[in-house]
Order: C-alpha cells, then structure tokens, then sequence
C-alpha cells in the first residue's frame, strides 16, 4: 500500500510521489494528514538546487488511522494536530523558545487531540 508525499526537486520544483505507507511502532501512530504547513526551511529548500526525497511540511493536522503498541492518548478516528519537537528544557535554545535548535537534539512527536465541540443555540 502507497500513499502520496510532496518532495522537492531543486530549482523551485517540486513532485507528487508514491512512497509506502508505514506501520506504527511502539508509541507511534499513523496518521492521515489532511492539511499541511510550509514554513521558511523549507521554502529554503524549495529555491535551492538541492533534491531531497524527504517529504516537506510542518505543523500537519489530519486524523488517526492505526495506533501501535503502547499508545494511550489517541484512538483511531481522533482528529489531531501534530508538532514534531520537545526541547530538552534546559539548554539556552530551550530556554529562549527556540526548543526546534535544542542542543540536546530531542525531536519528538506531540499530538494535540482535537475535540469537537456541539453547539447549542
């Protein structure tokens, strides 16, 4: 089974890919991106004549599809927001809130569970 990823190929080019949906390990879960942000780094990337097979975005929200062992705080079908890096705390990055430049170098997943709400009138 494949799923599309955006990656960029130099020169302001980019290219829809197929690249193998992969299964959730320990902790990890698989989620169906809905919507995706660009930011800075990577239209960095995107002018440049660097190619890159990564897949490019930031801050994705989309919906759970699969959990793996070991996860508690999200389900399948929970819609969730996700921000890919915890800094350590305590180094000078951390402390200013630069927690992406973290010397301690702990990137991890942290996914916000989007609640809908009913409203009444």
């Amino acid at each position: 089974m494949t799923m599309k990823g955006v990656v960029f190929l130099g020169n302001r080019k980019c290219a829809l890919v197929d690249v193998p949906v992969p299964q959730p390990g320990y902790g990890e879960a698989l989620v169906k991106i809905r919507a995706s942000g660009i930011c800075g780094s990577d239209l960095h990337v995107y002018r440049s004549d660097t190619v890159s097979d990564q897949i490019r975005g930031h801050e994705p929200c989309g919906e759970v599809v699969a959990i793996g062992p070991g996860v508690r705080r999200v389900k399948p079908g929970d819609r969730v927001v996700i921000y890919q890096h915890q800094g350590c705390g305590v180094c000078y990055e951390c402390a200013t809130g630069e927690m992406v430049a973290c010397r301690n170098g702990k990137q991890v997943v942290i996914v916000v569970v989007i609640t809908p709400r009913v409203m009444t009138a």
